[in-house]
């Protein structure tokens, strides 16, 4: 299955590289099959003219790559002008004069789609060289600049996804230090086990997180200790019902964090002190990889509170459509002083 975002990349196939091959072949086979000599025996082959019309495709397939890899980098896109208006002066010259003059003894190359060879020597500027010549630079700048704008688009989405990550680890962190806090003032026992798994979490967020997937196995464990210790704030009454079918293969991968927000949100506004809630929890993966988060609180937060902040959710859903675009599904529905939260999202290999 393919990885996402752009990153997504199909690990059986190298799309580029075979576009690439295929467009090489297409561009050489244009004067093969445009060629007034054509014939299935290939005969044509030995027409001097063909040949040297050939060997003009080939001369600028060679600057293609020369151009498109070398020389706009080292010298266009590094404000380089001057040198790079040299660089393709001698270019010009190489792939509008040199096939020609190498091949003296051929008659004038055929044109695309042209009903005769012509007679004569070849000119000294000839006009399919120059419209070669034109073509390979045009498209090599296009194909420049629609890499680049991908690359800043990739970089933005980096950055905003670690924008993203970083207002959600402060967030977390501070809920957590209240939860633990709380079990300070009551002087319960077991405020230091709820310390030594909030070390366990935070280095998971700081060594896992700064990835753009682990596995599933690491966010299950991390979403599960975060359950302990929330349980420790909650109300004695509290209804917890989970259900953690984990797969047979953990090394499936997901987004760091990802869950937990939505588990975050139940306790949040799903526990009151004063009064019992429920929170019910069920997460699963089915055959095709396909993970079912299913997370259902009763509200008993006042909703002024409710309003005040979700900055958690919020960053949450930005990652989501970042990260999975539209593969994903959510169905999230608050009614009934019920809130519930259905996710569908694939897990990758």
């Amino acid at each position: 299955m393919s990885n996402l975002n752009g990153n997504l990349k199909d690990k059986g196939l190298n799309y580029p590289l075979l576009l690439t091959i295929a467009g090489c072949l297409l561009f050489l086979g244009f004067p093969v099959f445009t060629s007034p000599d054509f014939n299935w025996n290939f005969r044509f082959v030995q027409v001097p003219g063909f040949r040297q019309s050939f060997l003009s495709y080939l001369v600028a397939l060679v600057f293609f790559f020369m151009h498109r890899y070398w020389i706009l980098p080292r010298y266009y896109f590094k404000r380089r002008y001057y040198v790079y208006g040299l660089a393709l002066l001698i270019s010009f010259l190489a792939c509008a004069v040199l096939p020609y003059s190498v091949m003296r003894d051929a008659a004038r190359p055929p044109m695309p789609f042209g009903t005769g060879r012509g007679h004569g020597p070849a000119p000294l500027l000839p006009t399919q060289g120059v419209f070669q010549f034109l073509f390979v630079v045009v498209c090599s700048h296009l194909l420049a600049a629609n890499s680049r704008l991908k690359h800043l688009r990739q970089q933005q989405l980096e950055t905003e996804l670690s924008y993203l990550k970083a207002q959600i680890n402060p967030h977390f962190l501070f809920n957590s230090l209240n939860s633990i806090y709380a079990l300070v003032l009551k002087h319960s026992e077991d405020a230091p086990k709820a310390v030594v798994q909030l070390s366990n979490m935070m280095r998971y967020a700081l060594d896992d997180n700064v990835h753009q997937y682990i596995s599933l196995g690491k966010e299950l464990d991390f979403l599960e200790d975060y359950i302990a210790l929330q349980s420790y704030r909650a109300h004695p009454e509290l209804v917890f019902k989970a259900e953690i079918i984990r797969p047979a293969n953990m090394a499936l991968r997901i987004a760091p964090m990802l869950l937990v927000p939505f588990v975050e949100n139940a306790f949040k506004y799903g526990v009151n002190p004063e009064k019992a809630g429920e929170i019910v929890l069920r997460i699963s993966v089915d055959n095709d990889q396909v993970l079912d988060f299913y997370c259902c609180n009763k509200i008993v937060v006042a909703q002024p509170v409710m309003t005040n902040s979700r900055i958690g959710l919020k960053n949450t859903m930005q990652r989501l459509e970042s990260l999975y675009g539209n593969k994903y599904t959510i169905d999230i529905v608050e009614k009934d002083e019920q809130y519930s939260v259905l996710l569908k999202l694939p897990l990758y290999d």
